[in-house]
């Protein structure tokens, strides 16, 4: 159950940090996605389950919400590129998941390198003590 509740928090609060970048860049909303982010790989760290990388999910999710189904207007028009085609959307929405995922994935390698050292210790223990 606390692992479940580490996941969606986790889930909960990229999704609130996407939420706020894309009204203000820049300033607190930065660090805090930084902070977040940082967060979510402890979260996958202790989790170590497969699961704990869906929140790579909601970023992309959120970004969709927004631009789709509400009067979202971009802040700054950066590029003035037309990537607004079906091909182009699953493309880049299936490549910023990869990232996010990759991003995420961090803490399970640290958790893997932490319990095989852990493994090696106990197990140098037990012959010491034999």
């Amino acid at each position: 159950m606390a692992r479940a509740a580490i996941t969606l928090t986790t889930a909960l609060a990229l999704g609130a940090v996407t939420y706020g970048t894309m009204f203000h860049s820049g300033g607190v909303w930065g660090t805090s996605s930084l902070v977040v982010h940082l967060l979510a790989v402890v979260g996958v760290f202790v989790v170590y389950k497969w699961w704990a990388l869906l929140p790579a999910l909601v970023p992309s999710l959120v970004d969709i919400y927004v631009r789709n189904f509400t009067d979202y207007v971009e802040p700054m028009q950066r590029l003035n590129l037309d990537l607004s085609g079906p091909f182009w959307f699953v493309t880049l929405t299936t490549l910023a998941i990869l990232i996010q995922a990759a991003f995420l994935a961090v803490g399970l390698l640290a958790r893997v390198l932490w319990e095989r050292r852990r493994a090696k210790r106990r197990d140098r223990l037990l012959s010491s003590a034999a």
